[in-house]
């Protein structure tokens, strides 16, 4: 999918006070102000060549082609870009995973549709490659994610991983490639979904292989796969819904089977699964780990 050409983006924190000045000065300046603002938004007004969105937060967003000329007029101050290297200008899908190199939990893959407007707020709020995050900083981001935007998670439980994982001839890319291609469908399928106009997924496999697990509503979009698509704001969201939805089901197995359980696949991930294993033979370990990892015979699990 060729790149979309990005909008100018520019962001500011506002005190309230200043806040109505601004939009005192906008009715007057001839702009038109939306029935209804965006969620988590006091108020939006538009020009043809610029919209403006002031948040609850103090950010004051200012997007279109006339976005610096709007930001020199009532703010006095040059653009700041927001915090993602790839900009949209029309609603794109985005899916990522987590828990593929994790031995313990489950793994999931995460859907979410991002349209222009949610860009310079999820940028604000700390939206970015899950990786870069803290689990408390990717639970808090994970949040203002579903609150704001359409979005589907896939989480495939130990024991369903592990039959599917037999089912597809031990292939974790085709795995893969049937959660994303399920979350994406499930966001295409529900409301706000048909707004979507590309889809981008971070590159576990190449293009042919995620377009071949692909379901109806997800064929008839352009697709773009790639290694590091967090740069994309629809992926980096997706990163994060992903990683927080990980965190939840590595902290319910751990419930379930009474054992803090840990995350990656080195040696606290051992540790744990042999006090897994202790307490509940192979059979346990099966309900918390994906037993195809060489861990499960490190720790007596096969």
């Amino acid at each position: 999918m060729r790149g979309l050409k990005a909008p100018t983006t520019v962001t500011a924190k506002v005190p309230r006070a200043r806040a109505e000045g601004i939009r005192a000065a906008m009715e007057s300046g001839g702009w038109e102000f939306d029935g209804r603002a965006p969620e988590h938004a006091i108020w939006a007004a538009r020009l043809p060549g610029v919209r403006a969105v002031m948040y609850a937060s103090g950010k004051l967003v200012l997007q279109g082609r006339d976005a610096a000329s709007a930001a020199e007029e009532y703010l006095g101050g040059a653009p700041a870009p927001a915090g993602f290297r790839v900009a949209i200008r029309a609603p794109i899908l985005g899916s990522d995973e987590a828990g593929k190199g994790d031995f313990l939990g489950p793994l999931v893959a995460a859907a979410v549709l991002v349209g222009p407007e949610r860009v310079a707020l999820l940028a604000e709020e700390g939206v970015r490659d899950s990786k870069t995050l803290s689990d408390r900083e990717a639970r808090e981001a994970a949040r203002l994610v579903r609150a704001s935007c359409p979005h589907s998670v896939v989480t495939v439980f130990p024991e369903r991983y592990n039959d599917l994982h037999r089912e597809m001839g031990a292939n974790l890319n085709r795995l893969l490639a049937w959660a994303h291609a399920r979350a994406l469908e499930d966001v295409l399928s529900g409301e706000g979904g048909g707004e979507a106009r590309g889809i981008v997924v971070d590159g576990f496999t190449g293009e042919a292989g995620v377009a071949r697990a692909l379901l109806p509503r997800a064929r008839a979009l352009p697709l773009e796969v790639r290694p590091r698509a967090e740069d994309h704001p629809a992926v980096a969201a997706a990163s994060v819904l992903a990683r927080a939805a990980f965190l939840d089901g590595l902290d319910r197995l751990s419930a379930e089977c009474g054992v803090r359980l840990a995350k990656g696949a080195g040696p606290p991930a051992d540790q744990a699964a042999r006090r897994v294993v202790a307490k509940g033979g192979p059979a346990l370990l099966a309900r918390v780990a994906k037993m195809h990892f060489k861990n499960a015979l490190r720790v007596g699990g096969r």
